[in-house]
């Protein structure tokens, strides 16, 4: 790999964590065409570990790693990270310091991770409900043997039909918990939370008045009261079809390998349908009255 990319042009992909011994690395790949394989190859080039993790000293471990290795920045062609501002900003950046070394260098910043952040975003604008409810529903079952399995026995009992039965989870399934760094996981803890509401609602009205601590009483009866509002509802209702199209194309950039006139074709599907939402199509605003939020939310209304 070395060999090769002496002298040729590469695309440096890069992203920065921390390990559980609070250890900061900086996981560096090389995108470049390899002229023995005939075809464009993404290696792993290391995993760097850095005392600081401001942009001036990531930069200069990138440079200096790239440096022994006999490989000159000046060949960087593109720069791709996830929207910090220690990686993408206008100054004092990776980015920034990189321009000045490679000025043809292009910068693609992490679809994934934009994707993730702006759902991120949108959520912040509801109400704090339902951020509540997507975190204390699965944080209620995750470390309760004894929880699950009454709410199972309830399910099991309320499903009528007798087509969908629970069995004992192994751990807080099928409540996931939201996690802001696992960007596929809020669209199924939405569903789940929507799917069994109804369960939920008889599940917390028996729940509170069984707690024998006046905290967990006071928690159950919280989530209780939130399950038992209409808008709460609503609100996911709305909200569920959304999130798992923004996760279903996070999904697709994610793969290893998939055609990228594909992956185009499907962000702008995504984005055209999200406008069309909003703006009528000669561009003006919809009213909140003529937007559609789907059959089963007029069906609920």
């Amino acid at each position: 790999m070395l060999d090769e990319l002496r002298d040729k042009p590469f695309t440096l992909l890069i992203d920065e964590s921390t390990d559980v011994g609070t250890t900061k690395l900086l996981c560096v790949c090389v995108r470049y065409v390899s002229l023995k394989k005939k075809e464009i190859c993404t290696s792993f080039f290391g995993l760097l570990s850095v005392i600081d993790t401001t942009s001036e000293v990531l930069f200069n471990t990138i440079r200096d790693e790239l440096t022994a290795c006999g490989i000159s920045l000046s060949n960087c062609i593109g720069f791709a990270s996830d929207n910090a501002s220690a990686m993408i900003g206008e100054k004092n950046s990776i980015w920034s310091q990189l321009r000045e070394a490679s000025p043809n260098c292009i910068q693609m910043r992490y679809l994934c991770h934009s994707l993730a952040l702006s759902i991120q975003h949108a959520f912040g604008k509801l109400p704090s409900n339902i951020g509540f409810l997507l975190s204390e529903i699965p944080g209620w079952f995750s470390n309760s043997n004894q929880r699950r399995d009454a709410y199972v026995s309830l399910f099991n009992v309320m499903n009528e039909a007798g087509d969908v039965e629970l069995t004992r989870p192994v751990d807080s399934l099928p409540f996931e918990k939201l996690s802001a760094t696992r960007w596929l996981v809020r669209g199924k803890v939405l569903y789940s939370i929507l799917t069994h509401w109804e369960k939920l609602k008889a599940y917390f009205a028996c729940t509170e008045l069984a707690q024998s601590r006046a905290d967990a009483r006071y928690k159950a009866r919280m989530i209780k009261e939130m399950l038992n509002d209409k808008n709460n509802f609503l609100y996911i209702v709305s909200a569920t079809p959304i999130v798992q199209e923004f996760e279903r194309v996070n999904a697709l950039f994610q793969k290893t390998k998939e055609d990228p006139h594909t992956l185009t074709t499907e962000l702008v599907i995504h984005q055209r349908s999200l406008h069309a939402r909003l703006f009528h199509p000669d561009g003006s605003e919809k009213s909140m009255e003529s937007i559609e939020f789907g059959a089963k939310f007029q069906q609920e209304n």
